[in-house]
């Protein structure tokens, strides 16, 4: 399903991974839940909000790590559509939405049963009381 494309010609989907190394190949192993859409492995279609991640993940890495120096990369990828696979597509943030990130979002290891989760990035900060 995923294939690192650096290089080659795109086929049916290019899409960005912003990392702070490079992501031969996408593992769900090392993954936070506390995110969003839940356990994964995060991509965007846009190239642009791709860089900002690393960015963003720079910025974390250096301030909790004091490291001086982080690399910044864009990984690419092919995606080819699955039939196979159980996906979840939220078109805009709805109410629905927004109750699913919350759910994946409270730490309690919430699972669900979608392979692909696609919609959009939630910025919000929610505090814990």
């Amino acid at each position: 399903m995923w294939e690192n494309i650096v290089g080659s010609e795109m086929i049916n989907l290019k899409i960005y991974h912003g990392s702070t190394f490079i992501v031969e190949k996408p593992s769900l192993e090392i993954l936070n839940f506390r995110t969003d859409f839940g356990k994964g492995f995060y991509t965007t279609t846009d190239i642009e909000q791709a860089k900002k991640w690393t960015k963003i993940k720079r910025e974390r890495l250096e301030k909790e790590k004091s490291k001086d120096k982080v690399n910044q990369y864009v990984n690419i990828y092919e995606y080819t559509e699955n039939v196979e696979l159980n996906i979840l597509k939220f078109e805009n943030a709805t109410e629905e939405w927004l109750k699913f990130i919350f759910k994946n979002r409270q730490g309690n290891e919430f699972v669900h049963q979608y392979d692909i989760v696609v919609g959009p990035v939630a910025m919000i900060i929610y505090i814990k009381y």
